[in-house]
């Protein structure tokens, strides 16, 4: 009797968000830098959609080519909710076609002001996309002034609820206990599973910010998974 092949292993997505001020253009610098030579991202496609990067540039890691998506797709989060599952179809037909290098994992560096929930939601509530991939390790930079005293934009605050690792900043002695309590009782309330990575860590060893860890919606904050919801029906084909 033969076998049945069962359904290939999903290929992890993890995304990188962060505003400016959380030293994430550094440890994006130096993990794209390594990527040729490094085993951890091997096979590994890279979707640069950084702010400072025009335009969007894809590649594999450790491959020669290096693909450009449609530079008017512009950032994939956005109002165009049908962009980033469009790419990532056209991406893994070319993959399964043969037609670039093999990749068993994405990695996208968002840009800064990248609202992580309608990428999230492009995937998971896509009939064939969520057959294909799941949501790894999601890493956000937080800055030192994120600590619910000012006002935050909604996207800022789902770069915190849908996080993974906390990137946060290295604590100033100078700074009053009460501030860093502050912010520590902020990011707990936005997202209380998320771990902590100080920012002088991830930039000494970029690696171990990117760690797969699988996103669990039943972990995150009710009005999350409502907006993650919402956003899938939006934008389901």
């Amino acid at each position: 009797m033969t076998a049945t092949a069962g359904p290939p292993a999903k290929i992890p997505l993890s995304i990188f968000a962060g505003y400016l001020g959380t030293d994430r253009t550094p440890i994006l610098r130096a993990l794209l830098e390594q990527t040729r030579d490094a085993a951890f991202l091997a096979g590994t496609l890279i979707i640069n959609n950084d702010s400072s990067t025009a335009p969007m540039a894809v590649r594999v890691a450790g491959a020669s080519e290096e693909i450009f998506a449609d530079p008017a797709t512009g950032c994939l989060c956005c109002t165009l909710s049908s962009a980033f599952p469009a790419l990532l179809e056209k991406l893994l037909r070319a993959r399964d076609n043969d037609r670039i290098s093999q990749f068993d994992r994405i990695f996208v560096a968002a840009a800064e002001d990248a609202d992580p929930v309608p990428m999230i939601a492009g995937v998971l509530s896509h009939p064939y996309l969520s057959l294909r991939f799941r949501v790894a390790s999601i890493v956000t930079g937080v800055t030192g002034c994120q600590d619910g005293t000012r006002e935050e934009s909604l996207a800022r605050q789902n770069q915190i609820a849908t996080a993974s690792i906390l990137m946060v900043p290295t604590i100033d002695p100078a700074e009053p206990c009460t501030a860093q309590t502050r912010q520590r009782e902020y990011l707990t309330a936005l997202n209380p599973s998320a771990q902590r990575l100080g920012v002088v860590e991830a930039l000494a060893n970029p690696f171990c910010a990117f760690q797969d860890i699988a996103f669990e919606r039943g972990t995150k904050p009710e009005a999350l998974r409502r907006s993650l919801y919402v956003s899938g029906i939006r934008g389901r084909p």
